[in-house]
């Protein structure tokens, strides 16, 4: 920000006042940085050095081996607790750990529900997180249950990659079933 534009023209002849000017705009760049450096970790969805906060506000303990991406997604969780454990609330709160779609399916009579992931390809990284939470939500009398998407041998060979190719590349047969690019 130049100050000077906003004074009269006189004091851009002023060599006090420029070395005022100067000294002001470099703490008006500081209280800027400052200030978006609060705007993004005001956001569970950017911050990061207040991480640690965000969880404490909703009860959970830091844990500091975890992503910043599954910390975020834990806190994101626990707001989108509260309330009856409808199929809508539990897939936002699954959603919100795995980081890509799901379906839920009731089986009443069965006293079930099933969790099939839709879009990522293997188990999500954030399994125990998912299974924490709903242990939380879920009455006591629903059995909760996971059905995941695999890569197809179809699939595999549509890579038109040779097994020593995906070999070579330092792939292990759980990498191809479960990772999302090969």
């Amino acid at each position: 920000m130049q100050l000077s534009k906003y004074q009269p023209s006189f004091y851009r002849t002023s060599e006090v006042m420029r070395c005022i000017n100067a000294a002001l705009e470099k703490e008006l760049e500081r209280l800027q940085a400052a200030a978006e450096s609060i705007r993004t970790e005001l956001n569970i969805s950017t911050a990061v050095e207040r991480i640690s906060d965000w969880e404490a506000s909703v009860g959970l303990t830091p844990n500091d081996n975890l992503t910043i991406e599954s910390r975020r997604s834990r806190v994101l969780a626990r707001y989108r607790q509260a309330g009856a454990a409808t199929k809508a609330r539990i897939k936002s709160i699954v959603e919100s750990y795995a980081r890509g779609s799901v379906e839920i399916i009731e089986y009443s009579s069965e006293y079930t529900v099933l969790i099939r992931f839709t879009d990522k390809i293997g188990t999500p990284d954030n399994m125990d997180g998912i299974i924490e939470q709903l242990g939380r939500i879920m009455p006591a009398h629903l059995a909760v249950n996971f059905e995941y998407k695999y890569r197809t041998w179809q699939q595999l060979l549509d890579t038109e990659k040779t097994w020593g190719d995906l070999y070579n590349a330092g792939y292990t047969w759980d990498d191809i079933l479960n990772k999302e690019e090969l």
